[in-house]
């Protein structure tokens, strides 16, 4: 168990906050949050590369908060690949095994041939890395840190510079080394489809403090706090008053219908985009039907943003093509639109 305990850690103005966070052995843990926030400066903390100010690092019950970075089972792989120039890609793979002490040859050679032909990299291995792509920098970047087989590995948004079509065969990969060697990964990534592929729970980092840890469903489905909500793609917040049982906008307005009990009080409601359905007529049956006007439709190439204005607030929703045009929808025109009770969250001012 890789545990953090009241971790802090100044680098010029920048702090991280008290952080307190907890990685099984073999999870896949994602670090998301928007740029600047922390994540690079978190890993090489966990990496020693970065001295704490306060807190400890706990690995498997030993202190391990000012080792030295070479025995903390640990291995980084960085966006930019950090290959060494100078060495062919076999001996960049082979690299980390010259400063390990006990040497088993032969399990080392299955070990990486085995990396090898996972990552599709036989073609490469005589090759110097300036004659890569970077794709092809990136699987050897991955081989090489774990050729060490690290009890942790440590990536820092390790597929952001790649196509789509790179990117999706890497996180293929790293998923099938995942699967077969059951290390624990520590993922920092701003892609909410490689964290939810991937990772078996997240944590959202804003200004150096950690918003909220949890699994994938509780980071999306019930952020904590207003940040976490908006940045994990709630696009429809509002402030609202909740009594009598439902939630209420301004000078009670309008009133959402919520699933189960709150406290009375001020929160934010928020429904995702995509949970949001249209209709040329009320959608009764699903519990909560309003009307309003299309006052804007972006085509964001596999789905279309519909922006709807109502008396009391301004809704977005997310259509597939199909539906889009299915609907046939035009701008300035009326239009029904509804969701669940159960798709409603509340979150605390």
């Amino acid at each position: 168990m890789l545990a953090v305990h009241n971790l802090s850690l100044n680098v010029g103005r920048f702090k991280l906050k008290d952080i307190n966070l907890v990685v099984q052995e073999g999870e896949f843990f994602a670090l998301l949050g928007p740029t600047g926030a922390g994540k690079s400066v978190f890993l090489e903390a966990l990496a020693g590369l970065r001295q704490v100010n306060s807190g400890n690092i706990w690995l498997n019950g030993q202190d391990i908060t000012f080792e030295k970075p070479e025995k903390r089972k640990m291995a980084f792989v960085y966006q930019d690949f950090s290959l060494f120039p100078h060495l062919k890609v076999k001996d960049n793979i082979r690299y980390g095994l010259y400063f390990q002490k006990q040497k088993n040859k032969d399990r080392e050679e299955k070990f990486y041939r085995y990396l090898v032909e996972l990552l599709n990299i036989e073609n490469l291995l005589e090759r110097y890395p300036e004659s890569l792509s970077g794709g092809e920098k990136q699987k050897v970047a991955l081989a090489r840190a774990l050729m060490v087989r690290p009890a942790t590995l440590l990536l820092d948004e390790p597929f952001s510079s790649l196509d789509f079509n790179t990117r999706e065969e890497l996180v293929n990969k790293l998923q099938s080394l995942h699967r077969d060697l059951a290390n624990r990964v520590i993922l920092v990534t701003h892609d909410f489809t490689e964290a939810r592929i991937l990772a078996n729970r997240a944590g959202v980092i804003r200004e150096g403090f950690l918003e909220q840890a949890g699994s994938l469903e509780e980071i999306f489905l019930k952020p904590a706090s207003y940040f976490v909500a908006e940045f994990t793609g709630m696009k429809n917040l509002f402030p609202v008053t909740v009594s009598e049982g439902k939630a209420w906008f301004s000078e009670h307005a309008q009133a959402v219908v919520i699933e189960g009990k709150a406290k009375e009080g001020n929160y934010y409601l928020g429904v995702r985009p995509e949970n949001i359905l249209l209709a040329k007529d009320c959608i009764e049956r699903i519990g909560n039907c309003f009307s309003g006007i299309i006052t804007g439709i972006k085509n964001k190439g596999v789905y279309l943003e519909v922006n709807i204005t109502t008396p009391f607030a301004h809704w977005k929703a997310v259509l597939s093509p199909s539906q889009f045009s299915a609907l046939d929808l035009k701008l300035e025109e009326k239009v029904y639109f509804g969701f669940n009770p159960s798709q409603v969250i509340l979150v605390d001012h």
